[in-house]
């Protein structure tokens, strides 16, 4: 499955691996288009956040079928 950044077009092998790309490439631009994106699809951006930090099981799931949806495709 290849994946493509929204933000600057990196491509990426898998969509966990575009998740970690956007999540934690310290860049305004990612983290706007990021915080947009959860907003835009109701995904509680903040909640996501620290369910990841605390580690449940599933935390990103809801954000990564999202991410699958529109920029990742089958090779």
């Amino acid at each position: 499955m290849a994946c493509i950044c929204p933000v600057c077009g990196k491509q990426t092998a898998h969509v966990g691996t575009l998740f970690s790309h956007l999540i934690n490439i310290r860049d305004r631009n990612h983290e706007t288009w990021l915080e947009s994106y959860c907003k835009k699809n109701s995904v509680n951006f903040g909640k996501l956040l620290v369910d990841r930090v605390k580690e449940k099981k599933d935390a990103i799931k809801p954000l990564t079928d999202l991410l699958k949806r529109d920029f990742c495709t089958d090779n």
